[in-house]
């Protein structure tokens, strides 16, 4: 299903409550007009089933620096959290999940590009992505579950958090801390001497 809202109809809206509660399928939700406010408190919260994911489409109403805040309840292992940006012109997106479960996330790769941060997850349980992160800073510090993903970007700051982590990285300037954790970082790239990396324990 696909649910297109134009926030101009609820513009005295301070935050913004989806369910993506279809257990057979993702639900789309097109969010146009947003205001800083709207964008700053997005929450979602998915079906019982393995199969329910959720895509958040987001649109400023006026393009200045913004940040798109989205918190996401999971609620069964594999299912699928996408955040895209409409006109590709948001500068950051905070990303915070919620829920003891195998999670896949992927982040609109030509948007959000100063910098994404991602919270939560669990340890034991996975975080993997599709997607190649371009972010300038990709903050995922506050991540329990193992991570996996490749970076897509030029001159990076990426950190991850507790668990074990495994980092393919493509060419640039990288500056890779992979917290605690036993990590693995990939060379996809020939190392230069701008790259900077700090292991796990």
């Amino acid at each position: 299903p696909a649910i297109s809202t134009d926030m101009d109809f609820f513009s005295g809206a301070t935050s913004i409550d989806l369910g993506a509660l279809d257990i057979s399928a993702t639900t789309t939700f097109t969010l146009a007009d947003l205001s800083a406010t709207q964008a700053g408190d997005i929450d979602v919260t998915l079906g019982a089933d393995a199969n329910a994911g959720v895509v958040v489409v987001a649109d400023m109403k006026v393009n200045g620096t913004d940040t798109v805040d989205l918190d996401v309840t999971t609620t069964a292992d594999g299912q699928d959290v996408t955040l895209n940006d409409a006109n590709n012109n948001i500068e950051n997106a905070n990303v915070a999940l919620s829920g003891t479960f195998n999670t896949v996330l992927d982040v609109d790769a030509t948007s959000f590009l100063t910098s994404l941060t991602v919270s939560g997850g669990a340890a034991d349980h996975t975080l993997t992505t599709g997607t190649a992160f371009a972010n300038a800073t990709v903050d995922m510090s506050g991540v329990a579950s193992n991570i996996t993903f490749t970076t897509g970007g030029t001159t990076q700051t990426v950190t991850t958090g507790s668990g074990d982590d495994t980092i393919t990285m493509n060419a640039g300037a990288k500056t890779v801390d992979l917290g605690a954790g036993d990590d693995r970082l990939v060379d996809g790239a020939t190392l230069g001497t701008t790259d900077t990396f700090a292991g796990g324990t």
